[in-house]
Formats: C-alpha cells, structure tokens, sequence
C-alpha cells in the first residue's frame, strides 16, 4: 500500500502564478506595498487547505523577476508516519499539462493579451454554437438543452 494519499495532493500552480502577479505589480526598483499581508494571507490559506483535510499537505513557491517572492510548506508529505511537509518535498506527477497550460495562461493575462473573461470561441471558432445541458430526466431519458 502506497503510504502517501497522493490522489489527495493539489498542485497550485495557478496560485502561484496569481501571487507572483500581484507581487510583480510594483515596479522594479520598488519592493510590494506591504509584502508581509501577502504572506500572512498566502500561509493562512495554506494552512486552511491542510485544516480542511482537501489535501495531507501544500508546498507553495512563487517567484517574480527578482527571484523567491514565497515560500511555504504546510501538512505532512506522509501521512502514514507524520513525516512534515517541507519546502523541498519531491512529488510523483502524472501530468504536467494543466499546470503549464494554466501557468502559460496567467503570463498572457499579465501581459494584456488574454482576458479571463474573453469567450472561448474568440481563440477556438468551433465553440461558438456550443449547447448545455439545463435538465435531464433519466428514468425518460430525455432532457432540455439551451444556448
């Protein structure tokens, strides 16, 4: 039996990529507008994460253009023994795409080139005409869609 939940972990990549956003709002030569709140929020988050039991334990870095902006490790990497999460805990990952994909998405937000609330058949033409499901009814089989 694998000691560690590792269906249970989250990967913030996004979150990471929002927090090094908004740390990179002030300009270069200029440390964040009170840093110390972003951190306080960052880790109380974090330990929320872990309190509410979503996952056994969170590792969160960010990193703007002048290096490490964050760095938190909160929970257990291993639940079986209660061994502590730490900053540089190795995860088994199946997949990468959706935190590249998200992590490439934030860096076009920041830059102007994409909103979050752009449609998506802006960037893929074949989702214009796209319908929902509003309600289905399984004993009948039969249900309503809608634009």
């Amino acid at each position: 039996m694998n000691p560690f939940p590792w269906s249970r972990c989250i990967l913030l990549v996004v979150t990471a990529a929002l927090t090094a956003s908004a740390f990179s709002q002030a300009t270069p030569a200029q440390a964040p507008v009170d840093s110390s709140s972003y951190v306080a929020t960052l880790d109380s988050e974090m330990r929320a994460i872990v309190e509410r039991q979503d996952t056994a334990g969170v590792v969160l870095i960010a990193a703007g253009r002048h290096g490490i902006i964050y760095e938190g490790a909160f929970g257990l990497a291993e639940t079986a023994t209660g061994r502590a999460m730490t900053k540089d805990a190795i995860f088994q990952t199946a997949s990468m795409t959706k935190a590249v994909t998200a992590t490439a998405l934030m860096q076009f937000v920041e830059a102007g080139a994409v909103s979050l609330n752009d449609p998506a058949e802006k960037f893929l033409p074949e989702f214009a005409d796209l319908k929902v499901v509003e309600s289905f009814d399984s004993v009948s089989r039969s249900g309503h869609v809608a634009p």
